[in-house]
């Protein structure tokens, strides 16, 4: 599959709720092969929040903006990813790896 197609598999299953585990597997197929593809790095990272596999997503994200680090729509979507964390409650429990 070319990366257009691998990219378009994984946004039918962005785009319907309760297919974020397929997501999931669909963009790292997609990053398997295209390692660059910044908007799949951006989309894992969202689908990886939704099922609250935060170390992913921050993992995710940051690796769009190495990729490109003057996108300001990926820096701000670390930013929305980062205050969305944010607003959890920490009671005696780890969310984030400490690395």
């Amino acid at each position: 599959m070319t990366e257009e197609e691998l990219f378009n598999k994984a946004e039918t299953f962005y785009s319907q709720e309760g297919k974020e585990l397929q997501a999931i597997e669909a963009y790292k197929e997609l990053l398997d092969k295209y390692p660059d593809n910044i908007n799949g790095w951006a989309h894992l990272s969202v689908m990886q929040n939704k099922i609250a596999d935060f170390d992913g997503a921050i993992f995710s994200i940051n690796r769009a903006i190495d990729i490109s680090q003057n996108n300001t729509w990926i820096i701000k979507q670390k930013y929305t990813l980062l205050s969305l964390l944010s607003s959890f409650r920490i009671e005696g429990q780890i969310y984030f790896d400490e690395s």
